[in-house]
């Protein structure tokens, strides 16, 4: 009897030691430890230390801050990304000083959207009286400008004391009353009914000039409280000096692309779309320019009149600049829930998605750059090789797998606005637009649903194979990757773009096949032979390279490898001397300017999404945590110089490369890495914990989806202060559960998906422990739908 029960012991010891007794596992135990701020908090500590940190120090709103940029207040470069990192968990002015969600509120409703349908880069601001031409972002992007034209065009700033042989005329004669001051070319008007600013006579090439830039400062001193009695401002100009000054050279200041109400005291900069004028075009030689003010019939004016500056520039407007709008509308109404908000921009939304469509010529499945003057994509051809969206300096195909791949995300957002738009029967008038030529309006007649046809249009043509003859498609069969297309020579752009082939398999473009490809290029498992270089550091293959040294600095000699700089992949793979705007060389060493083989860390982003979408969450975690072991190096090499104390916290990055004697961008000059000052979006590091491991969407109206992907090191990680519909919560996934706590707002009407993967076994699902059959299975995921209210859903 004793051998028996000895026997029976040993059993039940060995079940406990080999797993029998699984459902004896400790329960997860729910404990709050932040009121306002997101916080992170996992069953892994060290985890937690990092992205608690890390978001302190890049979400900036204390002195924690590794830049004096706020996230949320950039241009629209970052928009998109910003809202990716803004608006899922509570970010308004109950958890940061500075309510980001207004922030970014203020963007949505106040960025141009002009007369054809394009987004600017920047708000309609005044530029400074004494400023230059990449002062401030405007309608463009600040570079190229007519300063870097070699000779093709001209402007004036008058931040001298000298009127630059400019003249003013008043009622048609030459007045010696102009002067200088200030940054202001300013002309006096006494009871005038015309008064013009006339130029020096000039050489400018049109097709180096294709927007004139005119920033006005009017003053009607005798109509203050009433409307100007000065009703026009017309632009002049003579391809032949000894010309008269004529109507048939001339544009009104409704031609420009956000048209204006002069007031009675006015500042304000136009553009005008110069190349769409016949007699201007893009083969022209401008000789003289006159800037004319024009009283109403009957009526003169009084007052100082100035200029702040005539610049005859490049057309340096970015398509992206849709996409980045309407992704930032979708997320702020995934996450918000304002339908007042978006019932007010619908319309702006739509014409932006017109341009695309039109202007761009979406409609066929591919965006072409070419309809902005300079895009064409050459090597380095002074202005031909202008470039589009945040890669800046990359002189991208007119047809370009970049543009297009933004394209997709701008027809997938605005199908998402439109469906929102059907299903809360908002009943706006559809907009129109200006034509492409300026001839006359086209009307926005998209649904949701034509959309979606349009979308996977798009996604076929990204995904074509390569046709080298033919000068198509964007997936090359033998490297296993997609290149960008090909420049105005017919050449294959192709340098291994790592951000563009990780986004595109983000973001569901690539086919499975395709993905897997990218990803084990980029993993380093496969090297692709056609990258192999005569010099051996003007490439990267393999995920680490001969060349780099113990603490983490470069040798100059020995090969290198995609992930040498441990936080994020290589921008690119081979060395680039070519595919240039004109303005930038390309004299820097490969790895030495983050466009050309240097690291951003948005693009780990992309690096960890890709991951868990092709090869699983363990893969996509530790990649998480290979970037973590190298933020702990920065970290303790921050305590050893002392910022935070001795130093600014600005300096957090700075002097651990400066100990590797690797230059980094941001606050001016180039360099191979960026990190901080003016690189807001490498906060989208933090974002792949809702996006990618939680799987926090809002794919139906008034529901919040949690798609858990825990890592299997993990046995829980936790969320704190996220939001959802003006509603703020906190969120735990664990092996088998998704638990929802400490709920605050008014959930009425509001609903949640859980998803969790499907047990290999007879399985019950639980709500707050209680079995449930509301429940559906599709595949290896278990749907489970409740009410948007505290509660735990567990598969057992």
């Amino acid at each position: 009897m004793k051998r028996i029960t000895a026997a029976l012991l040993g059993a039940v010891m060995c079940l406990a030691v080999f797993g029998g007794c699984a459902a004896k596992t400790e329960e997860y135990a729910y404990q709050k430890q932040s009121d306002t701020m997101l916080r992170f908090s996992s069953s892994d500590e060290s985890l937690d230390d990092f992205l608690n940190d890390y978001l302190h120090r890049h979400l900036r709103y204390d002195e924690y801050r590794i830049g004096d940029l706020s996230l949320g207040s950039s241009v629209m470069f970052n928009k998109e990304w910003e809202a990716m990192s803004l608006f899922f968990f509570d970010s308004t002015s109950a958890a940061v000083p500075d309510d980001r969600v207004a922030m970014m509120e203020n963007f949505l409703y106040n960025i141009p959207v002009d007369k054809f349908g394009y987004t600017w880069q920047a708000f309609d601001n005044l530029q400074p009286s004494t400023g230059e031409p990449t002062t401030y972002f405007g309608q463009g992007w600040p570079f190229p400008d007519y300063t870097q034209s070699k000779g093709g065009s001209n402007g004036w700033e008058f931040n001298g004391s000298t009127s630059q042989g400019w003249t003013a005329e008043t009622d048609g004669r030459e007045t010696a009353d102009i002067s200088v001051a200030g940054g202001l070319l300013t002309a006096q008007a006494e009871d005038t009914r015309t008064l013009a600013f006339v130029s020096p006579q000039d050489n400018i090439s049109s097709f180096h000039a294709p927007f004139l830039e005119v920033d006005i400062r009017l003053l009607d001193v005798d109509a203050f409280g009433k409307d100007s009695h000065i009703d026009g401002i017309n632009v002049y100009w003579k391809t032949d000096p000894d010309d008269e000054w004529s109507a048939d050279k001339m544009v009104a200041k409704d031609f420009a692309t956000l048209p204006v109400n002069i007031s009675s005291s006015f500042s304000q900069q136009l553009y005008f779309p110069m190349w769409l004028h016949p007699e201007w075009g893009t083969d022209k030689n401008i000789r003289q320019l006159k800037i004319e003010l024009v009283a109403k019939d009957g009526e003169t004016f009084t007052g100082p009149q100035s200029v702040n500056f005539v610049r005859c520039n490049y057309d340096t407007r970015h398509s992206n600049n849709s996409t980045l709008l309407l992704d930032a509308g979708k997320l702020h109404y995934e996450y918000t829930g304002d339908e007042k908000v978006l019932a007010d921009n619908l319309n702006r939304y739509r014409s932006t998605t017109q341009f695309l469509i039109t202007h761009l010529g979406g409609a066929s499945g591919l965006i072409d750059q070419s309809y902005f003057r300079g895009h064409e994509g050459s090597p380095q051809g002074v202005g031909t090789s202008i470039g589009n969206g945040y890669w800046d300096i990359l002189s991208t195909p007119k047809i370009s797998f970049y543009s297009n791949v933004y394209f997709y995300k701008a027809i997938r957002a605005m199908a998402y606005l439109e469906k929102a738009a059907e299903d809360l029967q908002l009943e706006i008038a559809k907009p129109t637009v200006v034509n492409a030529d300026g001839s006359g309006t086209v009307a926005y007649e998209q649904t949701s649903e034509s959309l979606s046809a349009l979308l996977k249009k798009i996604k076929e043509k990204l995904c074509e194979s390569v046709d080298f003859g033919a000068k198509t498609g964007f997936y090359d069969e033998e490297k296993g990757r997609f290149i960008e297309g090909f420049n105005a020579d017919g050449d294959a752009v192709d340098y291994g773009f790592i951000m563009f082939n990780l986004e595109a398999v983000a973001e569901g473009i690539a086919t499975p096949e395709q993905a897997e490809q990218v990803m084990s290029w980029v993993n380093g498992d496969r090297i692709v032979q056609a990258d192999i270089q005569k010099n051996e550091q003007d490439y990267a293959a393999g995920k680490k390279g001969t060349a780099v040294n113990e603490d983490g600095s470069l040798s100059i000699d020995g090969t290198l490898g995609i992930y040498d700089f441990e936080f994020a992949p290589r921008s690119t793979t081979v060395k680039n001397y070519n595919q240039y705007v004109w303005a930038w060389g390309g004299t820097n060493e490969f790895g030495g300017q983050v466009q050309d083989g240097g690291a951003i860390m948005y693009v780990s982003y992309y690096d960890i999404m890709s991951r868990i979408k092709t090869r699983g969450a363990d893969d996509g975690f530790a990649r998480l945590k290979e970037i973590q072991k190298w933020y702990e190096k920065v970290q303790a090499c921050a305590k050893r110089y002392g910022v935070g104390t001795d130093l600014p916290n600005d300096q957090f990055y700075r002097v651990y490369y400066g100990e590797l004697d690797i230059a980094m961008q941001g606050g001016g000059p180039a360099g191979g890495i960026g990190l901080d000052t003016e690189f807001l979006e490498a906060a989208l590091l933090y974002a792949t914990v809702p996006y990618g491991f939680f799987g926090l969407q809002s794919a139906e109206r008034d529901t919040l989806e949690i798609s858990p992907e825990l890592p299997s090191s993990l046995s829980y990680w936790k969320m704190e202060n996220l939001a959802f519909h003006q509603v703020v919560y906190d969120l735990t996934i664990g092996k088998d559960f998704a638990q929802i706590d400490y709920v605050r707002g008014a959930t009425d009407g509001l609903s949640v998906n859980v998803n969790l993967q499907k047990p290999d076994k007879k399985f019950k699902v639980l709500v707050d422990g209680k079995t449930t059959d509301c429940y559906t299975v599709s595949g290896n995921v278990v749907k489970v739908n409740v009410p948007f209210r505290a509660c735990k859903i567990q598969i057992v």
